[in-house]
């Protein structure tokens, strides 16, 4: 398998007692469909992801990125499973603890890198299942804007004569966006990922 996609996961389970061994025993004893069961990885695992990142913000790689594990149906062909784990809808974790965000951030710059995947595919699980996952709380764009750059685009043309020259820089789609570390003016700006 050629990984194409990457897509984020959550474990819907409680984020602070949810660990790596916990996932495997399930994911080994799991019935997929009419008695199937999940083939061990390379790796020694039975967890159906790639790569799995606890509240600690601790990865365990658990399959070669080219082995074909079953975390998104269809997709499992050519995409890569990332699993949070956590439950980031109503009535549970809020969000990821910073540490997973950090290690989400530092595993999808790299993979991203490392097969040549863009931001513009990396997916909730959710796109390609009838499942909140990765969770409510997060928007469709979040895990791919991780690795993306962060920009203030000022909304109004008439908002430039509140910044200095050497605040501004204008981006190759012709956006007028501050440069890094200037503080907006509240009202004159918006966050945007290019």
């Amino acid at each position: 398998m050629t990984p194409k996609n990457i897509i984020v996961h959550h474990t819907a389970s409680a984020r602070d007692t949810t660990t790596v061994k916990a996932v495997d025993r399930y994911h080994r004893d799991k019935d997929w469909g009419g008695g199937a069961h999940i083939a061990k990885s390379t790796k020694g695992w039975y967890v159906a992801y790639h790569y799995f990142i606890e509240a600690t913000g601790v990865v365990t790689q658990c399959a070669d990125d080219t082995e074909i594990r079953w975390h998104a149906a269809e997709r499992n062909i050519d995409s890569l499973g990332i699993c949070l784990a956590g439950w980031f809808d109503d009535g549970h974790d809020d969000v990821p603890t910073p540490a997973q965000v950090k290690s989400l951030t530092e595993l999808l710059k790299f993979k991203s890198k490392q097969h040549n995947i863009p931001a513009e595919r990396i997916y909730p699980h959710r796109k390609f299942a009838n499942k909140t996952c990765y969770g409510l709380h997060m928007g469709d764009a979040w895990a791919a804007n991780l690795i993306r750059t962060r920009y203030n685009q000022i909304t109004d043309p008439k908002f430039l004569a509140k910044y200095k020259a050497d605040q501004i820089l204008k981006l190759p789609n012709g956006k007028i966006v501050l440069k890094a570390g200037v503080v907006p003016i509240p009202g004159t700006t918006k966050v945007i990922y290019q």
